[in-house]
């Protein structure tokens, strides 16, 4: 929004009654900022704390897989020796996972864009330019092709990539702000979406990765001495209850990730129309989430 302009003389000297021109100024540069620049930059932080959590859910992926193909595996008697690390590993070791491998890498790669692109966000609002680098449009692009994602998706990523790139190049000014803002809006929406659902889809793999622990200790029950069993249910209580910690911090991703969405495309839409108070406001409950969320996805992963 723009300040309404203040009616004054062009005598340049205000008089009895005449309003001081220069406390207007004053007044309306100070109190009518649209940009917000410190409620914007909270947000931005707080987007980025989030995005910083998806590589480890990504990596997970190919872990989760291991420990799918390794449940599929009798318990066998751990003897204490040299071998003995070697009997119930949970590393991969079917061919069958390796492609989450270079996936895991391609999705941490695009997420770097999206990160790049809230850190360049938080250096407007807190500075007067911005200097944060992000991979090529062309790099970012093939990453996010890598990662299998929609063609969609694919072109939001590099569309992403080539105004991070923008910003830095041609100095834009904090006044840049809302268009930067504008302008990205639809990207960060695409790209939100697509590490949603491979957050969706890993908690698939977990549902999984369940049934077979659960068929794997059942089996083991059935042939066990009373002794061994109540060794094998405190196994399997804490087995059970790593899966539900990465669960719940998928889910807490996910939520996350909706909230920047939102979050971004209210800020876009509204924040050139509000006053500086008023854009605070509309973020404080985006922001109050994300802060409540990003441990609840540290946890998951640490």
């Amino acid at each position: 929004m723009s300040a309404k302009r203040a009616r004054h003389s062009r005598s340049g000297k205000p008089g009895k009654g005449q309003p001081c021109i220069f406390c207007i100024v004053a007044v309306l540069l100070f109190s009518t900022d649209c940009n917000s620049p410190q409620a914007i930059a909270t947000f931005a932080a707080s987007s980025e704390q989030v995005i910083q959590q998806g590589p480890p859910l990504f990596a997970d992926l190919y872990g989760a897989c291991g420990r799918i193909h390794f449940y599929r595996e009798p318990i066998r008697p751990v003897f204490i020796g040299e071998n003995a690390k070697q009997v119930n590993t949970r590393e991969p070791q079917s061919s069958a996972c390796a492609s989450f491998q270079a996936e895991a890498g391609a999705l941490g790669a695009a997420s770097a864009t999206l990160s790049a692109f809230f850190q360049a966000m938080q250096e407007f609002a807190s500075s007067k330019t911005s200097g944060v680098t992000a991979p090529s449009a062309a790099a970012s692009m093939q990453a996010a092709t890598t990662a299998n994602l929609t063609a969609s998706q694919i072109q939001a990523v590099g569309k992403l990539a080539g105004l991070v790139a923008q910003a830095a190049s041609e100095h834009y000014q904090r006044s840049h702000l809302i268009r930067y803002l504008e302008e990205a809006d639809s990207s960060v929406s695409h790209i939100t979406e697509a590490f949603a659902k491979i957050a969706r889809d890993y908690q698939g793999m977990l549902e999984e990765e369940r049934r077979e622990l659960r068929a794997r200790y059942q089996d083991a029950d059935g042939r066990a001495d009373p002794a061994v069993v109540l060794l094998l249910d405190r196994a399997y209580t804490e087995d059970m209850k790593e899966i539900d910690d990465r669960r719940q911090g998928a889910e807490a991703y996910i939520t996350a990730l909706q909230q920047i969405s939102q979050g971004h495309h209210e800020l876009a839409a509204k924040a050139s129309q509000l006053k500086a108070k008023e854009v605070g406001l509309a973020l404080e409950p985006y922001v109050a989430r994300l802060q409540q969320l990003v441990p609840q996805v540290q946890r998951a992963f640490r």
